[in-house]
C-alpha cells in the first residue's frame, strides 16, 4: 500500500492520479480476484483519498460485499465503478 506524505491532501483531486489508479488496479487484480481479506485495508486507503468524490459511494458498495466475504459480488460491484 502507498502511504500518504506529510501535508498531502486526502482528496482524490489532490493526489497523483497514477497512484490512485495503481491502488485501484491492486484492489481488483490482486485482492478481489484472489478473495484476499487485505482488500479491506486497500479499499480503506482508497476511500480516504476519494472521500469527497462520487466514486466513494460506489466503492462503499464494494466494501459492503467484502465485509460479507462475498468477493465475487465485490468484484462485480467494482466493475460498475465509474472511473
Amino acid at each position: 500500500m502507498i502511504a500518504s506524505t506529510a501535508g498531502e491532501s486526502t482528496q482524490r483531486g489532490a493526489i497523483n492520479p497514477a497512484e490512485f489508479q495503481s491502488k485501484l488496479h491492486l484492489l481488483k487484480s490482486s485482492l478481489l480476484e484472489e478473495s484476499d481479506r487485505d482488500a479491506v485495508d486497500c479499499l480503506n486507503e482508497i476511500l480516504e483519498q476519494a472521500h469527497a468524490d462520487p466514486i466513494a459511494l460506489q466503492l462503499k458498495q464494494v466494501m459492503k460485499s467484502i465485509e460479507n466475504y462475498d468477493f465475487d459480488q465485490a468484484l462485480e460491484n467494482f466493475k460498475q465503478v465509474q472511473l
